[in-house]
């Protein structure tokens, strides 16, 4: 009867640690590295409200499983995730409009909560911004070009 209630009690345990590492995609698109660095290679891509599993976190990456697929594990920027769910289970979205513009746009939970009081932040140009796409072959060659240094 022990033994019955220790497994119980650990695996309450072991669901409650799960459930509190998940986190949710809160960028439009964001590729799943092998390693972290930009230009690693894409292992997965996740999109806006997909579900991951946080393994770890490392500087300004963290590292996370697909919910869908635990096959795909790899480093993504920590701006990309938020432990706020934001699709709830019967498809409505849980989050409000604002924070749905500013997290699709990858903004940081930091950088939302310094800009909420700034009625007149216009984010027509970030917009534009989000429209334009760059290979990671263009943006080595830019950087080579530049003399910049091809790191985090």
């Amino acid at each position: 009867m022990k033994k019955v209630f220790l497994i119980a009690i650990c695996s309450v345990v072991f669901s409650a640690s799960l459930f509190a590492n998940s986190s949710w995609v809160s960028a439009k698109k964001v590729e799943i590295k092998s390693g972290r660095d930009w230009f690693a290679k894409t292992v997965a891509t996740a999109s806006y409200g997909d579900e991951v599993d946080v393994i770890t976190e490392n500087g300004d990456w963290v590292k996370v499983t697909l919910a869908s697929d635990k096959s795909k594990t790899g480093w993504i920027p920590s701006a990309s995730v938020t432990k706020k769910k934001i699709v709830a289970s019967n498809g409505k979205v849980s989050a409000n409009a604002k924070e749905i513009s500013l997290a699709g746009k990858g903004f940081s939970s930091s950088l939302e909560d310094s800009d909420s009081g700034n009625a007149k932040a216009d984010y027509k140009q970030v917009d534009a911004m989000e429209k334009l796409s760059v290979s990671n072959e263009e943006a080595k060659n830019f950087l080579k070009d530049g003399s910049l240094k091809l790191s985090e």
